[in-house]
Parts: structure tokens; C-alpha cells; sequence
């Protein structure tokens, strides 16, 4: 018998179907923009945490600021803490990047704004929260 072409296509495609629905249940490793909301007020420092929950973990945190200042520290594979500081202000917007090892749940990363300080370098006060940006998230 010959081998015909137009079966082996539909036996491909088909493979190919049957991987992408059942292979694309596992976690998906990648980078998560966490944005900051500050209000009304122009930081000059915003001290974070970032947790990972239930057995989920975090491995890499990035700034998303031109020309500011940060430093961070992976307290285990379960928690970042760190410190952005600009001199020119962060406001409410992208604040870092953190690598994470499931972006399909986004509910398993808690962002925490530690501490604020504004620009006059008094300790500011407020509701100020860090969550993961999930339109944003590649």
C-alpha cells in the first residue's frame, strides 16, 4: 500500500491537537508585572514583599523603573523582599517583575507594600497595596 500523505496531515494534527489541550495543564514558569498603587502620593521609597502560597514559588525580582535604585532579597523560594528608591517619585504604576513558577495563578502571589516614604521623606500614610497586573502579565 502506498503511504498517503492526506492520513499522516490528520494523524499530525490531531497529535498536535491532543498535546495542546492536555499539555498545557501544567504550571507555566514566567514573569509577573506587579504594579504599585500609592494614591496621590510621589514616593520616594516603597519597601515590598512579595509571598508565594501553596507551594508555588518565586525566583527572580526585577525593577521596572528607568534610574532607580533597588534592592531585593529572596528570603526563600517563597518570599521576596525588597526596596525600590527614586528620587524623582514612584507613583501608582509597575513596580517590579517577579519571576514566578506558575502565571496561571496569579491568586497564589500576595504582594505587601512594607513601608512608604514621600518625598519628604516622613513615613506616608495609606491604603497602599502591590498586586500581580494580570492584563499585563505575559
Amino acid at each position: 500500500m502506498a503511504a498517503n500523505p492526506q492520513m499522516y496531515l490528520t494523524r499530525s494534527l490531531a497529535a498536535l491537537a491532543l498535546y495542546m489541550v492536555t499539555g498545557c495543564d501544567g504550571p507555566n514558569p514566567g514573569p509577573v508585572q506587579f504594579d504599585v498603587d500609592l494614591g496621590r502620593i510621589s514616593a520616594t521609597a516603597v519597601v515590598f514583599q512579595v509571598r508565594a502560597l501553596d507551594g508555588n514559588a518565586i525566583s527572580k525580582v526585577t525593577p521596572l523603573c528607568e534610574g532607580c535604585r533597588f534592592f531585593s532579597r529572596i528570603v526563600n523560594e517563597s518570599e521576596t523582599r525588597g526596596i525600590v528608591v527614586d528620587a524623582f517619585g514612584i507613583r501608582t504604576g509597575p513596580l517590579v517583575e517577579v519571576t514566578v513558577s506558575d502565571r496561571r495563578n496569579l491568586e497564589a502571589y500576595q504582594g505587601i507594600v512594607v513601608e512608604v516614604t514621600d518625598d519628604s521623606l516622613a513615613f506616608a500614610r495609606g491604603d497602599f497595596t502591590l498586586a500581580p497586573a494580570v492584563q499585563r502579565s505575559r
